[in-house]
């Protein structure tokens, strides 16, 4: 296995261990002995792990060959606004 796959299989494994985390989090919501604080405490994680994953995902989507287009829709904006998040460009690569 190459670099490029374990990065690959490692994101996948985040993003389902976050998944997961979510799920048991809104399930837990809806049982009368939560704790507010606990339940905080988990969303701000995931938030911060997601808003962290958003930019290496964009850039991994972008190398693998997807559009600014369709990037942005994937996350609610336009290309323009895509482009100009996430498209900093890397030595010997092209945002464009």
């Amino acid at each position: 296995m190459d670099g490029v796959e374990a990065t690959d299989r490692s994101q996948a494994d985040t993003l389902r261990g976050l998944r997961e985390q979510i799920e048991d989090l809104f399930g837990d919501l809806d049982d009368a002995d939560f704790d507010v604080l606990d339940t905080l405490s988990i969303v701000h994680e995931v938030a911060e792990r997601a808003v962290a994953m958003r930019g290496e995902l964009a850039s991994a989507a972008f190398a693998d060959g997807c559009t600014w287009e369709e990037i942005g829709h994937s996350v609610g904006t336009s290309r323009q606004a895509a482009q100009q998040r996430y498209g900093k460009a890397r030595p010997g690569q092209s945002p464009n």
